[in-house]
């Protein structure tokens, strides 16, 4: 069994258990298993990189080497890969410095936990889009004023879910947590609307949570 078919296996049995813990609520199950699958499209890009530089490499031989490009070698060399804790960071500090361009004064406490204005506590999360129009975060159990969903589409658009205070604080009860304690939080695009998937409560459309940054500055 070639590397590819392995991948697209695997990518199909996690995908299969996603579908079914999202069934019965098991949210911890569907993280777990939404990891797997951004390791699996990880090793998957760095496969299509090694192929296409053997590809350049085999093509070179059978040229005798005379018109191998190395500058296209370095490109398409393979990167270092980006851990999601340092992915989750470098979206918080872009959305952090868009708020202050626009007058926002955030500045970290300690990890997902901000401070406007030294007074009011949010949460931050970060998730990539690792089933399709899907995104699973998770933040702490503090008592925060509200908080921010970043989700990053495939193709690397940002998402920023800016909850109004009445809003969170009316379905925080609500949600459910993973072994560590961990609020998780379940978003799904249906048609074009945005939806937060919310155990016993059904689901919020959150649409017009999409860059409201008035939710902060009414805080």
């Amino acid at each position: 069994m070639d590397l590819q078919t392995r991948i697209n296996e695997l990518k199909t049995k996690a995908m299969g258990k996603i579908e079914n813990a999202a069934k019965v609520g098991n949210t911890s199950l569907v993280v777990s298993n939404s990891r797997i699958v951004e390791e699996i499209d990880n090793l998957e890009k760095r496969l299509n990189q090694l192929v296409a530089a053997l590809d350049m490499l085999e093509k070179a031989i059978k040229q005798n080497g005379e018109n191998l490009d190395f500058s296209q070698m370095e490109r398409i060399s393979l990167p270092e890969k980006i851990s999601r804790k340092k992915r989750g960071e470098t979206k918080r500090n872009s959305f952090l410095k868009h708020a202050q361009e626009l007058g926002l004064n955030i500045s970290q406490v300690k990890g997902v936990r901000y401070k406007l204005n030294d007074r009011h506590l949010i949460g931050i999360a970060y998730a990539s889009e690792n089933r399709p129009n899907r995104w699973f975060l998770g933040l702490p159990p503090e008592n925060f004023n509200t908080i921010v969903l970043l989700c990053e589409q495939k193709k690397g658009k940002m998402l920023n879910f800016i909850f109004s205070k009445d809003f969170y604080q009316k379905f925080k009860s609500y949600l459910s947590t993973d072994e560590n304690g961990q609020l998780k939080y379940n978003i799904a695009l249906r048609n074009t609307d945005y939806h937060l998937l919310i155990p016993q409560a059904g689901n919020e459309n959150i649409n017009r949570f999409l860059d409201n940054f008035t939710n902060l500055n009414q805080l």
